[in-house]
Order: structure tokens, then sequence, then C-alpha cells
């Protein structure tokens, strides 16, 4: 049988899957099937020994076979003798299909005069005692959350850390059972670079083994067929040690070959303070990252914190209202009052309350003061994922006022007036917003990732703060020109 009808066969086998189960099901059962192209990009990162006649393989994700098949056929018949790979697929409704692919891969394999020794189990693979090691381990394990409490997790207990995700689990089980010198490759979101709930996968990783390969993609829809809207990426971690990583970026499928690579150190990559993972996809973020390494500080230094807005609207609909209806009230600011620099408010002809009563819960209420506001969510395809606004302490009447949700907020001296514009400066500067981007794998900008950007001294924030008034700090390139100036 030919190689093309073989691969056509199988990809048949899948679509008819797709076709057969409803979108609703299979997104329930976490299950996104990794087309041709991608499995036979992610395969060529592969680089087995020349020498290595036998190769031993795991795909802990197997679904159709269409991924094993990708790496499988893709391999060099002139210097392989044997093929062991373990298949693990816990959906009893796959198994069929996946023994017909398999099978058919095995039958291509004895044309070639090689052996292909293959094992399935219809077996949860987080809860599978295995003490096999491999060569190679090429996945796309699922994307869910589980309960803290469930047997994938409690099976895996070292490596949580709040809530898991399966996907975070696969990882760090699977880089567990590789060879010396094994490799795995896998198609994961990318928050798993900087999430919180992942940061004991991250320091496994960063102590045992190398992360030597990642492609990242820009469009969150032309990766899998538009069934995903996580921003996803490839990543290739090896038991080896490892000092540099190759970086390619690209739209989504049909441009990933065509994209160009550049290799970057190790510790470009790894924000090694707070176990996090960084992502440039162009030369001059690399540039960012060295600058922003030279900052020494964090806010924390300086006795000031970032918090969410306490203001949940739907926990506390009766105190609020669009109208102003109670005898006494203070102002709410949205992500919606958020003006150029200043908050507006009140806002005329909205949907969002702008009012709330005085007998609300006291822990909802802010004192009057000098605060830095940062919207919570950005929209990736925006050009700046830093939004940022400012309330001075003279510039309102009211003595207390909330914040929604929404917002993440932090208070500064009520007679600090400099420190507040010159954090404005900071946070709304273009480079503040592009190392964002570089560290952050999600459209949430939450407070723990904005407490550990490092920050200047607090004299160089001052004089940020000082000079503000001589520049349009509404404009980022602006920002950006003065920071360069006093650091």
């Amino acid at each position: 049988m030919e190689l093309k009808n073989v691969l056509s066969t199988i990809d048949t086998n899948t679509e008819k899957y797709i076709n057969m189960v409803d979108l609703t099901v299979r997104k329930k059962n976490s299950q996104y099937f990794t087309p041709f192209s991608i499995g036979s990009y992610m395969s060529d990162k592969i680089n087995l020994d020349k020498n290595m006649k036998v190769v031993r393989v795991l795909e802990p994700s197997g679904g159709t076979g269409r991924l094993a098949a990708a790496f499988l056929l893709g391999l060099d018949f002139s210097s392989v003798d044997k093929v062991y790979i373990d298949i693990f697929e816990l959906d009893k409704n796959l198994i069929d299909i996946l023994e017909t692919n398999i099978k058919l891969i095995s039958n291509y394999f004895s044309e070639k005069n090689v052996e292909l020794d293959y094992s399935i189990y219809c077996e949860n693979f987080l809860e599978y005692d295995n003490s096999n090691k491999y060569d190679v381990i090429i996945g796309n394990p699922p994307y869910k959350k589980i309960r803290k409490n469930s047997s994938e997790a409690i099976a895996n207990s070292e490596l949580l850390h709040g809530q898991p995700n399966l996907y975070g689990l696969f990882i760090g089980k699977g880089v567990r059972m590789l060879n010396d010198e094994g490799q795995l490759i896998y198609l994961v979101p990318r928050s798993f670079f900087n999430g919180k709930y992942f940061s004991r996968v991250r320091e496994l990783i960063l102590n045992d083994y190398s992360l030597s390969f990642i492609h990242s993609f820009e469009s969150r829809t032309k990766v899998i067929n538009n069934e995903i809207l996580q921003e996803l990426v490839i990543v290739k971690i090896e038991k080896k040690m490892i000092g540099e990583v190759i970086i390619k970026h690209s739209l989504g499928i049909e441009d990933i070959d065509m994209s160009s690579e550049f290799v970057v150190e190790k510790d470009i990559i790894w924000d090694v303070e707070n176990i996090k993972i960084r992502l440039p996809i162009k030369n001059n973020h690399i540039d960012i990252i060295r600058k922003m390494n030279s900052f020494r500080f964090n806010l924390s230094d300086y006795n000031l914190r970032f918090k969410t807005g306490p203001l949940v609207d739907f926990r506390m609909s009766e105190y609020i209202d669009i109208v102003q209806s109670f005898n006494k009230y203070y102002p709410i600011y949205w992500c919606a009052n958020f003006g150029d620099t200043n908050v507006k408010w009140p806002l005329v002809d909205t949907k969002y309350p702008q009012y709330v009563s005085n007998d609300i819960p006291i822990s909802v209420l802010l004192n009057k003061g000098n605060y830095l506001l940062v919207k919570r969510f950005s929209s990736k395809e925006e050009s700046k994922c830093l939004k940022v606004n400012k309330i001075c302490f003279n510039s309102y009447m009211y003595d207390k006022f909330t914040v929604e949700n929404h917002v993440n907020y932090l208070k500064v001296n009520d007679e600090d007036i400099i420190l507040l514009l010159g954090l404005f400066v900071l946070y709304n500067s273009k480079f503040y917003s592009d190392y964002f981007s570089i560290i952050n794998g999600t459209t949430q900008i939450n407070v723990t990732d904005l407490n550990q950007l490092p920050v200047p001294n607090i004299s160089t924030i001052r004089i940020l703060g000082e000079k503000a008034n001589r520049i349009d700090y509404s404009n980022p390139e602006e920002c950006e020109k003065l920071l360069f100036s006093c650091i």
C-alpha cells in the first residue's frame, strides 16, 4: 500500500468520526484531533540519532492515531529496524478506529521490512502505573480543568498547584518517562507558560530538563479547524541540558513551514525568579527582555500592590443602579469608565451601573485617594494589552467609591501625585505593554503578573512623574521615550 493511501485512509477514518460525533460531545471529552500537517511538522522536530536501530515511542492521548501516524510514517526506514509504541486512549468509542489505523501503519512497516510492535491501552494515562521509558513522546493532550480531588489529580499530586488542568499533568508525567536524551513534543495551550497552576510542572522542567523548541501561532482560530479559541504552542522538551531555545512563529497551519526561526539563550526564555516562560516572537523582543532584566525591583519593594476590584455586580445587584436612585451613593468605576488617562464618571446611556448605595458592605468600598487602574482583560488582537487609567485624590468630591471586578487597582499615598504619575507613565508605556505580551499567555491581566513585573528604582519612577506633564502621557510611545531617557 502506498504511503499516500495509508495517510488518506487514516484521515478519512478520522473525519468520519468527527462528522459522526457532535462537536459538543467531542469538546466535553476534549477531543481535538491534530491535523496531519501539524503532526508532520511536530515529527520533523524530533531529531533521532542515525545509529538508533530501535525506537521506543509513547502517544499518551491517542485519539484516532493521526498524530502517531504522522510520526511513525515520517521515520527514516533505512536506519530503523524496530519501533515500539504504546498508545493510550481513554474513550472506548475510539479504540476500534485507533486499532484499524495502527494496523494500517503496521502493514506499511512490514512492507518496509521494519517491525512495529504496538500496544493500545484503553486506560487513563494519568492513572496508569507505567514504568517504561521512551525515546520519543508525542501528543496533543486534553485541555480540561479537573477537580483537585479527582483521581487524575490525586495520582499526580506532586505536580499540583491549585486548580489542575489535564494537559499540565500530561506534560509533567510525560517528561518523567523520557529516556536520557529522550524528546517530548506536545501541542498545548500557551497558558502553561505563566499560569500559576502550572508552576510545579515548569519548575520540574527548569530543574531537570530543557525546553529546546517553541512554535507559537498568531491566530486562535487557524490551528485545529477553528475548534479551539485558546492560544496554542508546540513545545519540545528534552532530557538533557541545552543552553539555547529555537523559536518559531506563524499565523496558523498554512504558513507553518514558511516561518523563520531564531535562537535565544535559555535565560532569555526563562524568568527564573518567578519560574515562568517568556515567549519572544520577534528579534526586538529579546532587547525588551534584556532591558526588563536590568530592573532589580518590584512593587512589593515599595509597599505597593495591585488588587482586583472588589465589586462583583451580580452579587451586589440590590446595591447598584444605572441612575441615581439612592439617598446617598458613591461612584462605580468599570472598564467602560476608562478615558485617555483619567476615569470618566458618571457615564450616560450605558448598561453599566454607575451608582452604588452607601448601604453596600464596607468591604466593597475603597477610600478616596490616588489610584492606578488597569483593565483585567485584553483582546489579543488589540495593539496594546495594558490599558491604564488613574484616579487623583483631588479630582472628585466623594470620600468613597468602588471598582468593578474586571479592573485591577493600585493605591498610592494620598499626597504622592508624582509617584502616581510616574507609575502611570511606566505601565502605560509601549515597552511595558510589549513585555507583558511576551510573558502573558492569556487575555487576562491578573494581579500576580502585574505585581511580579520588574520596575526601576523608586527615584527613577519619581523622575518619570516629575516629567510626565512635559509629554502627552496618554501616548504609549511618548511614555516609552520618556522611560528610556530616564534609565
